[in-house]
């Protein structure tokens, strides 16, 4: 059995990452460093047409948008592939698979409260807001976690408080034989 790895056979995907990360620090570093500078504002594109100078804050600010949105697409590849993969994407597959029920109800519950918003009064409002549905995951996310792997016992792979003889004198994170 070959020793657990955090992202297995997604591993060439970890420096894409690393550099997608140190890019966006970085612009966002130096557009706020740049912000302090004055802008030339205005220009005129001729005729009636006028346009905004951003100059080298708009670029870092571009930079470091694209830099996030390649990290969240990375993000979502290790995700996807691990429950596609399973454990030979690592320990993030392995969890990802695990997690399948929680990431399909969250899917559903998410589609579902988009398409009837305006019908929900209150509760669709929430959905009008990027830092609502955003809050609104990470609650879904820990309750349906709880419902799935307390209720419908699901998630749980082993009872945490037994013992396993087999691996009484093994090192910590020794993947266990079954």
């Amino acid at each position: 059995m070959e020793a657990l790895t955090w992202t297995g056979a997604l591993t060439w995907l970890n420096p894409i990452l690393g550099l997608s990360a140190a890019i966006m620090v970085a612009a966002y570093t130096a557009q706020i460093v740049v912000s302090v500078m004055p802008r030339a504002g205005l220009r005129s594109a001729g005729g009636d047409v006028a346009s905004v100078d951003r100059g080298p804050g708009g670029v870092f600010a571009k930079t470091g948008s694209y830099a996030f949105w390649a990290s969240i697409v990375l993000i979502l590849i290790y995700v996807l592939a691990g429950i596609f993969v399973g454990p030979t994407a690592g320990i993030v597959g392995a969890i990802s698979r695990q997690l399948l029920p929680v990431w399909l109800a969250l899917v559903v519950t998410f589609a579902v409260s988009v398409v009837f918003k305006r019908k929900l009064g209150l509760y669709g409002k929430l959905f009008d807001s990027t830092v609502g549905m955003i809050g609104f995951a990470l609650v879904m996310f820990w309750v349906f976690t709880g419902i799935f792997g307390g209720v419908f016992d699901l998630l749980v792979t082993h009872d945490s408080l037994s013992q396993v003889s087999g691996m009484k004198n093994k090192l910590p994170g020794t993947p266990l034989a079954r």
